[in-house]
């Protein structure tokens, strides 16, 4: 069954709330949503940094024995946005509203650290880290409104292949499960703040184009995604194929899509080498003429997709700003009516 995928819209400029924080499991989507708000409401951002905690590769190979220390530059990381939240709300010193820079919308909220130290440590860790907690943990004003971002195990996990990062790809389908246990079980309690919980199941902004309109094509730029080899046997071959590619993404739900197994090589520059040099067995690559796989002795094995170069409006500026942007679509539009009238009468 098609499901029409949903569109966040702003039905006003000014945020109903001056401190929004977007919550939920790993790939639900809360940042995109966050980003999505954040634009249409002219909100101030504040996002986690995953990326900093250097514990986190390990703590997602070995969950038992980088626990710890992975929770610990969490609550550090916290303890820190949460005066970055405090600097953002507050107008002067100790007075929030009157003066206050502009509203601000989250992807976390702080109780967040406790939540996953519950889940990931054992309880004479778990009794350490509330002791360390307490000495590096600072209040932070509640947000007005909470946003819990619901799915499933199941889509998270699709979400994960999707994305296609190394780190996440080596998270345990039993960690997701019980993470999503903890998030819901911790919602049901809930009552700090006014809370709207979203089954995400079929909201994924991030993947949804939904919010965009493509009203007008350049007719520039044709290109392919193409799987390319040095013959076609390496990639219909049994097993696991190695791929190089800049686009990690396109090529995970490429190949996932036909159930092949790939270790994906993530490469940026002259990927084509990878194939003559031995180190994948194929590539995933942008081509225009092709030229450059046939200088490699590469042939291209399947296009994946085509494309061409495309005018792309933002849903709610269109509706926002019509006039001015319907007057742009149309004198481009003109001009590339000429161009093309141009090139024909040259022929």
């Amino acid at each position: 069954m098609s499901i029409t995928p949903l569109t966040v819209t702003a039905p006003q400029l000014r945020p109903p709330h001056r401190y929004i924080a977007i919550e939920g499991p790993i790939c639900v989507g809360k940042t995109t949503l966050a980003r999505l708000l954040a634009e249409r409401w002219s909100m101030r951002t504040l996002f986690e940094r995953p990326q900093e905690n250097q514990f986190l590769e390990r703590f997602y190979r070995d969950n038992t024995r980088y626990a710890l220390p992975t929770q610990l530059q969490f609550a550090l990381q916290r303890a820190q946005q949460t005066q970055e939240i405090v600097t953002a709300l507050l107008g002067a010193p100790g007075h929030l509203g009157q003066g206050a820079s502009a509203p601000l919308i989250t992807d976390f909220i702080t109780e967040k650290t406790a939540l996953f130290a519950r889940l990931t440590l054992p309880d004479d860790e778990f009794e350490l880290f509330r002791e360390i907690a307490k000495r590096i943990d600072t209040s932070a004003p509640a947000p007005d409104l909470v946003v819990y971002l619901q799915a499933s195990p199941e889509v998270l996990f699709a979400r994960i292949q999707k994305r296609a990062l190394p780190m996440e790809l080596q998270i345990p389908d039993a960690y997701l499960r019980a993470l999503c246990d903890a998030y819901n079980d911790f919602f049901y309690h809930y009552d700090a703040t006014p809370l709207l919980t979203v089954n995400a199941e079929h909201l994924n902004p991030l993947e949804s184009d939904a919010d965009l309109l493509q009203p007008l094509s350049v007719n520039i730029g044709a290109c392919r995604i193409v799987v390319a080899a040095k013959d076609d046997v390496a990639v219909r071959q049994v097993g696991m194929v190695r791929v190089a590619t800049k686009y990690p993404r396109i090529a995970a739900r490429h190949f996932g899509s036909r159930g092949v197994a790939i270790d994906l090589i993530e490469l940026s520059g002259s990927v084509e080498l990878a194939a003559v040099l031995g180190l994948a067995d194929c590539i995933v690559d942008l081509v225009e003429t092709g030229k450059t796989l046939q200088e490699n002795d590469l042939s291209i094995v399947e296009v994946i997709t085509e494309s061409t170069a495309r005018l792309v409006v933002n849903r709610a500026s269109h509706q926002l700003k019509a006039e001015a942007v319907n007057q742009f679509i149309k004198s481009l539009h003109e001009t590339l009516r000429r161009r093309a009238s141009g090139d024909r009468n040259h022929q």
